[in-house]
């Protein structure tokens, strides 16, 4: 009982040390996430966003930590990227690990 115990611990303490150092996505892979959710936007941003493109020097990425006490905990990140275009300026929240839309905030039309 004491061996499955120990090796319990064992194994959830590398869990958790696999899940601080979770490898993250480049800041160009970011960027192509963003880009794709701008061209094709959720469906309740669809009126709001008129993205036709842009040159990379209007495009500025910042790696941020999550918030609350488990992703705090377990150094959990997001990236967003700030895309200005045509008179427009967007800021895309994306996963950091795996590129998933996680918010939209900016001035659209």
């Amino acid at each position: 009982m004491k061996k499955l115990l120990v090796g319990l611990i064992c194994i959830m303490i590398m869990l958790f040390l696999y899940m601080y150092q979770f490898p993250i996505i480049s800041s160009e892979e970011a960027i192509k996430y963003a880009e794709n959710v701008l061209n094709n936007p959720p469906e309740e941003w669809q009126t709001s966003i008129v993205y036709k493109g842009t040159s990379l020097e209007n495009i500025t990425t910042y790696l941020t930590e999550k918030s609350g006490f488990w992703n705090e905990l377990t150094n959990q990140t997001q990236w967003e990227v700030t895309i200005k275009y045509n008179g427009g300026e967007s800021t895309v929240v994306i996963d950091a690990y795996n590129g998933d839309f996680v918010d939209l905030y900016g001035s659209f039309n």
